[in-house]
């Protein structure tokens, strides 16, 4: 920040036209307060390194920083089937972040809120309300290509923050 460098972290899906627009779905209250996201990464993501990058997205979308508390869970597999990371954070908003790594199959991160949940696809958002007895969803499609570089070079030419910066990189 010093020395007013553009810096971006891997975390690619960070900027994804899918979790910008999840950003901006939490950010207008569509969603009411939020109270729980869920991160599910399965047997795709081969290292830890890869399974905690899944958190940037999730952690940028709610403008999270650091936990107030951390409760980890974690099995090699020695001791379970398999290697399995868990745990749960807790937010000074009153807010938890769900976290499981493990080989079973990931589902699509959700954040839930007091008047509706968000699941988070690559190519979609679908929102899920359940209001006065009355459910119903809503399909947003977003672009699929990769805009991690149009990010970073959008941010160079603005000298502003790229989607997944140092700051964030780090809380990861």
């Amino acid at each position: 920040k010093r020395l007013h460098r553009v810096v971006q972290i891997g975390a690619q899906e960070t900027s994804s036209d899918s979790w910008q627009r999840a950003r901006d779905i939490v950010r207008s209250g569509d969603l009411g307060t939020i109270i729980r996201a869920h991160i599910s990464v399965g047997r795709d993501s081969s290292t830890l390194d890869a399974k905690f990058r899944s958190l940037a997205p999730i952690l940028k979308t709610l403008d999270l920083e650091v936990p107030t508390n951390f409760f980890p869970i974690l099995a090699t597999a020695r001791e379970t089937a398999h290697d399995l990371t868990m745990f749960t954070a807790e937010y000074p908003n009153e807010l938890t972040v769900f976290f499981a790594a493990s080989l079973a199959k990931a589902q699509a991160p959700m954040i839930r809120g007091t008047k509706a949940s968000l699941e988070i696809f690559e190519d979609r958002l679908v929102i899920h309300r359940d209001g006065a007895g009355i459910a119903s969803t809503e399909t947003v499609g977003c672009a699929q290509q990769s805009s991690h570089l149009r990010d970073w070079l959008e941010a160079i030419r603005a000298r502003s923050s790229c989607a997944c910066d140092a700051t964030l990189g780090c809380a990861v």
